[in-house]
């Protein structure tokens, strides 16, 4: 049976039936006797089934990649979202592009299908597109929550880092106030104790200057280290007077001036009248004794 034979065939049902009305139509032209002028040729059942599928194939994938839709693409490990923007049914293949227009792929209509059916390339739906994006919204919010949490912690690690060196630092400065206060309250006990021992030596000297004696001998180190000799004190002021060995006035100064003065080392004591006297005592002593032994030997 013909159409037994065709049924195993996959082809369009119009194409069939036109093909067994001819054929039906050379019969009855054999069998009245007709001669006709036709030209048998070989047709591959399996090539035409092919194109057939292949037919099939563009329309399912015309049908679905309209221009302008929008599909989410897998690809490399990462995810795009895209749009066809050219679909050439000639050269079999569709081109998507993202959302700034760059070409994302550029696939033929086999492919198109294989991602179609494989799930690499999924139709972009508003209810489809409104889950991912919450989703997507969601994961972000999760991932921004996580970071502004680190940030927190960082920020609180690094405030508290800071407080501690900034006590460490108030304490540093607090020690270093309490070092230089108690070097310069030190400093100033020494200068106070020296000032005090200076003052009581002044005074000691200043006494011992009032019940000194004319005819004591200094020298001023700062006139030239004059040797001057002490000649008389003033009855109203107290001033002491000095001459040198001519007998002119060299200078008088008030006991607690000369006292400063001698305490700074500026005015030196050479002898004083009452070394003088003594020496002469010792002098007038030995002579005496001298005088005693010589008697007593004769």
């Amino acid at each position: 049976n013909i159409r037994e034979l065709f049924a195993s065939i996959v082809i369009d049902e119009s194409v069939l039936d036109d093909f067994l009305d001819r054929l039906e139509a050379f019969h009855i032209s054999i069998l009245e006797g007709n001669e006709l002028d036709i030209q048998w040729m070989l047709i591959d059942s399996q090539q035409e089934a092919n194109k057939e599928a292949a037919s099939g194939q563009e329309q399912r994938v015309v049908a679905q990649c309209k221009l302008g839709s929008w599909f989410q693409f897998a690809t490399d490990g990462r995810q795009y979202s895209c749009r066809v923007v050219a679909r050439n049914r000639e050269l079999d293949f569709i081109v998507l592009v993202n959302y700034s227009g760059a070409r994302v792929a550029a696939l033929s209509f086999q492919e198109v299908e294989a991602a179609l059916t494989s799930g690499q390339l999924k139709p972009l739906t508003l209810q489809s597109n409104l889950s991912d994006k919450v989703g997507e919204l969601s994961q972000f919010l999760e991932t921004q929550i996580i970071n502004i949490n680190n940030q927190l912690e960082i920020k609180e690690k690094a405030s508290r880092r800071r407080q501690v060196l900034e006590r460490l630092e108030e304490s540093r400065r607090e020690r270093l106030e309490i070092k230089k206060s108690k070097r310069e309250a030190e400093k100033r006990a020494k200068e106070i104790e020296r000032q005090q021992l200076r003052q009581e030596r002044i005074h000691e000297q200043e006494q011992w200057l009032n019940k000194v004696g004319a005819g004591s001998t200094f020298v001023h180190h700062e006139m030239d280290d004059q040797i001057m000799q002490f000649a008389l004190r003033l009855r109203n002021s107290g001033k002491m007077v000095f001459v040198d060995k001519k007998g002119v006035k060299v200078g008088e100064w008030l006991a607690d001036e000369l006292a400063e003065l001698m305490i700074d080392g500026k005015v030196e004591l050479l002898t004083s009248r009452q070394s003088n006297e003594q020496a002469l005592e010792q002098i007038v002593a030995n002579q005496r004794n001298q005088r005693r032994d010589i008697g007593v030997g004769a």
